[in-house]
């Protein structure tokens, strides 16, 4: 056999986060972990992660439902330092409701808090799933390339 050694086969580039109790990081249960992936509270990453509140109540796999005139999105971008966002998306059901490119911004007070706002958006006509997308360049740095397909 022969070994087999290439930026494509970097292990641990793409990471799926989920949303659990978290008092001791240490101590999640199986039972936890599996419950918020079937409910779909989960975020996933691949250097940036976005990260999205509506409501105050409502965040990854809830419905949002249709009620009142706005809803207003909190929104950040995580990642760590050398990672750089360009664009966000918010969509409703998979289409695009709003876009922004980012302009550079001085670091934030909170670590790994690369960029965040408030957006407020007219009240969908039915109850919606929001997704927050980020998007960044890449990372070329031999500390982290980014794998190509």
């Amino acid at each position: 056999s022969s070994d087999v050694c290439s930026s494509d086969l970097i292990v641990g580039q793409g990471r799926t986060y989920l949303r659990v109790a978290d008092e001791a990081v240490d101590d999640v249960s199986a039972v936890d972990a599996a419950t918020s992936l079937a409910a779909g509270r989960v975020l996933v990453s691949y250097g940036l992660l976005a990260d999205l509140q509506v409501d105050d109540r409502y965040g990854p796999g809830d419905v949002v439902p249709a009620v009142g005139d706005e809803v207003q999105c909190r929104l950040r971008v995580l990642g760590p330092s050398w990672a750089k966002a360009h664009t966000v998306r918010l969509y409703a059901n998979g289409e695009l409701l709003r876009e922004q490119q980012l302009a550079p911004q001085a670091p934030s007070p909170e670590p790994g808090v690369l960029w965040q706002d408030v957006w407020r958006i007219p009240t969908p006509r039915h109850d919606v799933h929001l997704v927050l997308v980020a998007q960044g360049l890449g990372v070329s740095g031999a500390y982290w390339k980014t794998a190509r397909p």
